[in-house]
C-alpha cells in the first residue's frame, strides 16, 4: 500500500543511489515477471447494435508461462526469459522456441513459477550479458522471492550491481513495467491471439503457436516510448517524487492510526481515572431475575478514592467509634453473604425477591475487601452457588474455534538496498539456520 513516509524514504535512498554513484538512465533497469495463457481475452469485435451475447473463440487450455523482461530508462530491452510447466528439458523442447524473439531464453518448472534458482540463472546467463561492461550500475525490482537469493546478491556485489527492492505492495505505481508496458503487452497478445484464431477454424493456441504469438505482441508493445514513459511515470528518471499523484496515498490513510496524547499515562493511572465504579451497584445487579455470578461482580470492586478517603476518615476516630465500625463491618458481610445466596437461589427459582445493600455500608465493605481484611475465599463457604448449568449449556452449543494456521510471512513494510551489508549478512545467517536444520533433519 501507497504510504507517503515509506514512499519518501524509498525516493531519499534512490536519489542519494543515483547521485553518490553518478548513475546515467542506460544503467538504470527494472525486472519483474508477467504471466500470459493460452487462453486469451478475445478481443472487441463489430456487432448490430443492442445484441446481447457475442460468442468469443479463444484457446482450450489453461496453461501459463511466466515472461521475465528487463528494461532500462533509455528505452532499451534485454532478451526475455520463459519459463513453461514441465519437470524436464522435453517440456521446452515441445515449443517452437525460434519462433520467439531473438535471445529468448526458455526454461521449465513444475508449475511455470518463477523460484529461487531461476533467479539466479536469469541474473547470470541473461542480465549480466546483455547490460555491458560498465560499473555500478542498478536493478529496482519488487520484493518477490526469487529477487532475495543469496546466490544472486552475492553475484551482484562481485560484479557492482546495487539491487533495490521495491516498497511491498507498491509496485502499481512504482515499477516501470508494471506502469506502462504489461498493459500494452497484454492488450497486443489478445489482439494478436484473437486475429490468428479468427484467420482459419484450425488456428488454435498451443505450444507450437504461442511463441509466434508472443513475438508478436513483445515487438508491437515493448517499445522505447513505453519504457521511457514507464520511468518518467513513476519518478524513476527523471527523478521526481512529486509525479506520484496525491490520490495514490488515500487507501492508505484510513490505516494511519495517529498517536494520542493520551498513551504517556500509565495503564494504572487511566484504570483509577477514567474506571469508577457506581458504589450503590459495585456487587450486585439491578435486576432481579438475571442470572448473575456474584463472586466474578465481587472481584472487580476495586476503587482506590473510595479506598483513600474512608482509611482517612479512619484515622480520626475514636475508640468507641471504631467499635460500632467493626461491628458493623461483620454485620454487613453477613448481608452480603446473605445476598449472594438470595441472587444464586434467584438464578434457578422464580423467585423475584431483590436484595440491596444500604450505602451506608458499603463504604466499610469496600475498605475490607480493598485492605486484604477480609477476601471473598472467605465467604465462600457460605455462599452456595448452583450456576454449573452454564458451564454445561456452553458445552453443548458453543462453536469451537478453528486452529490457527501458521504463517511464514516476512515482516518487510519498506524499501531495501538487498547489496548493503545489512541485508547480505541476514541472508547469509538464515542459510546458515536453513543448512543447520536441514542437517539435523538428515542425521
Amino acid at each position: 500500500m501507497m504510504n507517503k513516509v515509506i514512499v519518501s524514504r524509498y525516493f531519499s535512498d534512490l536519489a542519494s543511489i543515483i547521485t553518490e554513484n553518478g548513475l546515467t538512465p542506460d544503467v538504470i533497469w527494472n525486472c519483474d515477471e508477467t504471466g500470459k495463457q493460452f487462453e486469451h481475452r478475445p478481443t472487441s469485435i463489430i456487432a448490430r447494435k443492442g445484441t446481447r451475447s457475442l460468442p468469443g473463440r479463444t484457446g482450450n487450455s489453461r496453461e501459463n508461462i511466466t515472461i521475465l523482461a528487463s528494461v532500462n530508462a533509455c528505452g532499451t530491452k534485454i532478451p526475455p526469459m520463459c519459463v513453461v510447466k514441465g519437470k524436464t528439458m522435453k517440456s521446452v523442447q515441445s515449443s517452437s522456441t525460434l519462433d520467439a524473439p531473438q535471445g529468448t531464453m526458455w526454461t521449465y518448472q513444475e508449475r511455470a513459477w518463477m523460484c529461487d534458482i531461476l533467479g539466479t540463472l536469469w541474473f547470470k546467463d541473461v542480465f549480466l550479458r546483455n547490460i555491458g561492461p560498465k560499473r555500478p550500475q542498478l536493478l529496482i525490482m519488487d520484493s518477490h522471492g526469487s529477487h532475495e537469493v543469496l546466490g544472486l546478491i552475492e553475484e551482484a556485489v562481485k560484479e557492482n550491481i546495487i539491487l533495490l527492492a521495491l516498497p511491498p505492495h507498491t509496485s502499481h505505481h512504482l515499477q516501470p513495467l508494471d506502469k506502462s508496458v504489461f498493459g500494452p503487452f497484454a492488450k497486443a497478445y489478445d489482439k494478436a491471439c484473437s486475429q490468428f484464431m479468427s484467420e482459419d477454424p484450425n488456428h488454435i493456441v498451443n505450444k507450437a503457436t504461442w511463441p509466434r504469438l508472443f513475438k508478436s505482441a513483445w515487438e508491437t508493445s515493448v517499445t522505447p516510448q513505453n519504457i521511457i514513459s514507464g520511468f518518467r511515470a513513476t519518478g524513476i528518471w527523471p527523478l521526481n517524487p512529486k509525479i506520484i499523484p496525491e490520490s495514490a496515498y488515500s487507501p492508505a490513510e484510513a490505516f494511519e492510526v495517529p498517536f494520542s496524547s493520551t498513551c504517556d499515562v500509565p495503564l494504572e493511572g487511566v484504570h483509577n481515572d477514567t474506571h469508577e465504579i457506581d458504589a450503590t451497584n459495585a456487587c450486585l445487579p439491578e435486576g432481579t431475575n438475571t442470572p448473575v455470578d456474584n463472586t466474578e461482580n465481587c472481584t472487580s470492586v476495586s476503587n482506590p478514592k473510595v479506598s483513600q478517603s474512608t482509611s482517612d476518615n479512619l484515622e480520626m476516630e475514636s475508640p468507641d467509634e471504631s467499635f460500632v465500625r467493626e461491628n458493623l463491618l461483620d454485620s454487613s458481610l453477613e448481608m452480603l453473604a446473605e445476598a449472594a445466596v438470595s441472587v444464586s437461589m434467584n438464578a434457578t427459582t422464580t423467585s423475584s425477591e431483590a436484595f440491596e445493600i444500604p450505602t451506608a455500608d458499603v463504604p466499610c465493605l469496600l475498605e475490607a475487601l480493598s485492605n486484604g481484611a477480609y477476601t471473598l475465599s472467605d465467604l465462600e463457604g457460605d455462599i452456595a452457588t448452583s450456576m454449573d448449568w452454564n458451564s454445561e449449556v456452553e458445552a453443548l452449543f458453543a462453536i469451537s474455534q478453528a486452529a490457527v494456521k501458521k504463517t511464514t510471512s516476512r515482516a518487510v513494510t519498506s524499501h531495501r538496498i538487498l547489496t548493503s551489508e545489512d541485508v547480505l549478512n541476514e541472508k547469509r545467517a538464515k542459510e546458515a539456520e536453513k543448512e543447520r536444520k536441514e542437517k539435523v533433519r538428515i542425521e
